[in-house]
This record gives structure tokens, C-alpha cells and sequence, in this order.
């Protein structure tokens, strides 16, 4: 080449590719984030099970960040992980240790990049309990005479009991 000024670009190309030099700045184009996919509520029944899980799908550019907050009636509330809650900051929100307080609670993500901030729509946590048998375990009955023992339900919700065979006698309250 007898022309060094046509060297001039072609030595340039090169050194912006091997990144020994820096190019002029290019704008990134960026989105907000949008929530794709949003919590489902969930239902715990105890004691069988004691936890409880939510997840979320978002999208933007930059990747959003993740931050899991809980509404237990005062209003909305960061979570952090501590021994109720894992994954506060991913995708996948993990309640452990649920007990019939929590029932009502509500979750969302809120979804966070340079562009803006989204929440999710908040998913609900349902809990439930099984009734209890308060009579002691070794009550026992005799066959074709009238005994009795006392079903309670674990929290104050109303609850039907249906009797084998039927009918059931009267039901004091």
C-alpha cells in the first residue's frame, strides 16, 4: 500500500476491536421493566404444610432487579431474608413457618431497572386448618351407646361436620 492514510481507519477498526482503544459512546436503547407474569395466590392448609410460594416473570433492559414486599394490613412493607422469607430479591418468593395469622397477607415484586420501576400485581395467602379432635386420643365409645367428643376447629372460622352414618345427632354449640 502506497497510501498510509488509508491505513489510518483499518489500524483503528483494529485496535477498537482488541478493545486497546475506547470508540465513541453508543446509546443502548432501554426499556422499563413490565411485569409478563404475574403471582398467583396461594393456599397453606396446616398443619400438613407450613409454606407457601409466589413467583413473578419480568422483563426490561437493563435486567430489572427483584424486591419482594408483603401488605399485612398497614400497607406495603420490604421483605428481607430472614427465617420466614427466602428469595426476597429473585424471582421465586419462599414463606415459611405460615400460621393462621398470615392469612389474608398479600405479596407483590417490584420490579426495578434505570428505565422505571413496576409492581406486580399482589397475590393473596390463603390459610387454612384442619379441625382438631379435642377429646383425648384414648377416648373409646361402647358399641349401641350414646358417648360423646368435641371437634374444634384451630381458628374461628365456621365449619360443617358431616356424620357416618347419618344422621347426625343435635349439635350443641
Amino acid at each position: 500500500m502506497n497510501n498510509p492514510a488509508r491505513l489510518i481507519p483499518i489500524l483503528r477498526y483494529a485496535l477498537l476491536a482488541l478493545g486497546l482503544i475506547a470508540g465513541p459512546a453508543v446509546a443502548l436503547a432501554q426499556t422499563a421493566p413490565t411485569v409478563t407474569t404475574h403471582p398467583s395466590s396461594a393456599t397453606v392448609t396446616l398443619p400438613t404444610a407450613a409454606t407457601a410460594a409466589f413467583s413473578v416473570v419480568v422483563s426490561g433492559d437493563p435486567a430489572p432487579g427483584l424486591q419482594w414486599q408483603v401488605n399485612a394490613g398497614p400497607g406495603w412493607v420490604t421483605l428481607f431474608n430472614d427465617a420466614n422469607y427466602s428469595g426476597v430479591t429473585t424471582a421465586s418468593l419462599s414463606v415459611a413457618g405460615v400460621t393462621t395469622a398470615m392469612n389474608g397477607y398479600q405479596y407483590r415484586a417490584v420490579a426495578t431497572n434505570a428505565s422505571g420501576t413496576v409492581n406486580s400485581n399482589p397475590a393473596t395467602l390463603t390459610v387454612q386448618s384442619v379441625p382438631a379432635f379435642t377429646s383425648a386420643a384414648t377416648t373409646s365409645f361402647t358399641l349401641n351407646a350414646a358417648g360423646t367428643f368435641t371437634v374444634a376447629p384451630r381458628d374461628s372460622r365456621r365449619r360443617r361436620f358431616r356424620c357416618f352414618p347419618a344422621p347426625c345427632p343435635p349439635v350443641s354449640p
